[in-house]
């Protein structure tokens, strides 16, 4: 073989069809991040984490049949991780830095976190796959059909 040529290693059809699910997909990602973590910065992380999962698997030689839902199910599962490590950190208050200790920022700080704190306690109550159809349908905007495929499950179930 000449220098010329050049042979297609299976790491190039994994870059080009990382691309290509990159390209279409996305969004899709992004959105199911940001819906399941609530952190712009989290959430990007965890979209960059799910396509280099992604990488590796198709590497490795996975070629899904549904894209969408694939990708989906690694973004779950990669906020799922997510979520369950940041559930065992201690929480915090932070105190305003300018009060510097005085006032009465902790309770300030836990009124306003109150009812988002509800509303997180709520749905975190919820079996797994209900938190699942509901972020995806209420936070990520998929109609009842889209999340039923991504879910893999009958539309009259979500």
């Amino acid at each position: 073989m000449s220098s010329l040529e050049r042979t297609i290693e299976p790491q190039d059809g994994a870059a080009h069809a990382l691309a290509d699910l990159y390209r279409d997909h996305s969004g899709l990602v992004v959105g199911i991040c940001r819906g399941m973590l609530r952190d712009p910065e989290e959430a990007a992380d965890a979209a960059q984490q799910s396509f280099l999962a992604a990488h590796r698997s198709l590497l490795a030689g996975t070629r899904p049949l549904e894209p969408a839902a694939w990708l989906a199910t690694i973004a779950r599962n990669e906020c799922r991780m997510r979520i369950r490590k940041r559930m065992s950190a201690p929480l915090t208050v932070a105190l305003d830095p300018e009060l510097d200790g005085r006032g009465d920022t902790t309770h300030q700080a836990a009124v306003e976190r109150a009812s988002v704190t509800e509303f997180r306690d709520a749905v975190a109550e919820l079996p797994e796959r209900q938190r699942e159809a509901l972020l995806l349908r209420e936070v990520q905007g998929l109609s009842y059909d889209e999340v039923a495929r991504t879910m893999e499950v009958s539309p009259p179930s979500v």
